[in-house]
């Protein structure tokens, strides 16, 4: 449609998240980020980002603190979101926003918001500060696929970055080519364009960053990376998002991330971003539909054959990486 188009056209980036009032506070995405399953589907951090900033300018000069956010059905990238934004409570200090996402009749996502009125500090603590090695110091995608790409070619696997964003693998290596046992996978990422001095923009785009990668934190148990896509598909099922302090989104952000559980076809990732200072700014969860694309179970497969289903999802691994 003519009043939406896709992100790839977009400049600058942070123009993603501006939404049109076209109702009673009701607003409409101006462009769409397609994912990479091929399917004509919105990428769900693109998804998060907008429904926050919707709730967002329902709740004045209060900070978002929290979402909760169902995928319902894939959005369609040819025509335009509306997000209905019903307000549930609006109190001294905390509001509270429940968002649906629409293309005609069809609700494609299911989201609930918590806002806070400013607040002196009060008590505070964070996790001590995880030691990881700098970006500066890391291998970018770029750099991987050169490297390794006679191992990756054999493997019909090619690292890709969206061209907004920039992700750098800690232990890239053991990460592509080996099972992580302990199920805990940890990078950097940051955006390559500055954004506006906004909070609620760079909200948006933590958002937005927080859907990349986490769900292959469900597949490092049992597979190497590099060798999942021709095999298993992931479908987001839904997305929580608590963001405890303000940070810069266009500075590299720490994701560590790990798998407590995947049973029954579903698998739950949970994490912690820490700004380039080792403070804590979020935490995340997310839990994912798997399944593998073959139709004949591999002996090796950690799947089991309730969860194999022979046709992909509307969100697939490409869609992550």
């Amino acid at each position: 449609m003519s009043d939406t188009g896709f992100a790839a056209g977009v400049e600058p980036f942070a123009d993603l998240f501006k939404l049109d009032a076209v109702g009673d506070n009701r607003f409409r995405n101006r462009y769409h980020e397609s994912n990479l399953n091929g399917r004509g589907h919105a990428f769900g951090g693109q998804l998060l980002a907008q429904a926050l900033v919707a709730a967002a300018r329902t709740a004045g000069d209060r900070i978002p603190t929290a979402m909760q956010l169902l995928f319902l059905r894939g959005a369609d990238t040819r025509r335009p979101i509306d997000f209905q934004v019903i307000p549930f409570r609006d109190g001294r200090r905390f509001a509270n926003r429940h968002v649906q996402g629409l293309q005609g009749e069809d609700i494609v996502v299911n989201a609930h918001l918590s806002f806070q009125a400013e607040q002196t500090p009060g008590w505070t603590h964070d996790l001590p500060p995880v030691h990881a090695p700098s970006p500066d110091t890391l291998l970018s995608m770029t750099q991987l696929n050169q490297l390794h790409r006679e191992r990756l070619a054999a493997m019909n696997y090619h690292l890709y970055e969206r061209p907004c964003l920039e992700l750098k693998l800690i232990d890239a290596e053991h990460h592509l080519f080996n099972r992580i046992e302990s199920g805990r996978v940890r990078w950097w990422i940051r955006l390559k364009q500055s954004l506006p001095a906004d909070p609620l923009m760079h909200s948006a785009a933590i958002a937005y960053l927080s859907d990349w990668w986490t769900s292959s934190t469900v597949v490092a148990p049992h597979l190497p990376i590099a060798g999942a896509r021709d095999r298993v598909y992931l479908a987001s099922m839904n997305h929580s998002l608590w963001l405890h302090r303000p940070a810069a989104a266009d500075d590299w952000l720490l994701f560590v991330t790990e798998s407590p559980h995947s049973s029954g076809g579903r698998g739950l990732s949970v994490g912690r971003i820490y700004d380039r200072n080792g403070r804590i700014i979020a935490s995340l969860a997310q839990e994912c539909s798997i399944g593998e694309r073959a139709a004949d179970k591999p002996a090796d497969s950690p799947l089991t054959a309730a969860a194999r289903i022979s046709t992909p999802l509307d969100h697939s691994l490409e869609e992550k990486q």
